[in-house]
């Protein structure tokens, strides 16, 4: 039997957990995640760095994903970025449905 991908853990969090998935939601990931891409390559997503990124300039920005499974305790590294990138197109496929547990199971079995 496969192992579980803990990866999707992220959609157990506030920002996503029961919510419907609509293409706007998936998307508030987009920015984000470029912006580490760009201007963090190598920085450990830790309580220290989630402080930083959260109360400083860049604090406009939803950062409520970073605690979370599948980022906390990452090296962001470009191949990191690739993955989630990939995890949103995968996330878009199930837009219109309501993300709870099943959807997160299924996820973490299949992909």
């Amino acid at each position: 039997e496969r192992e579980l991908n803990e990866d999707w853990g992220f959609l157990r969090g506030e920002m996503f957990y029961n919510k419907e998935l609509t293409l706007p939601l998936i998307l508030e990931l987009n920015d984000p995640l470029l912006y580490l891409e760009k201007l963090y390559i190598g920085v450990y997503i830790d309580d220290d760095f989630i402080n930083y990124i959260s109360s400083g300039a860049d604090s406009n920005k939803n950062w409520s994903f970073l605690p979370e499974r599948g980022f906390y305790k990452k090296l962001i590294t470009e191949q990191f970025i690739k993955d989630s990138y990939n995890r949103l197109s995968i996330l878009a496929e199930f837009i219109g449905h309501r993300c709870d547990e099943a959807i997160i199971v299924h996820l973490e079995k299949h992909h």
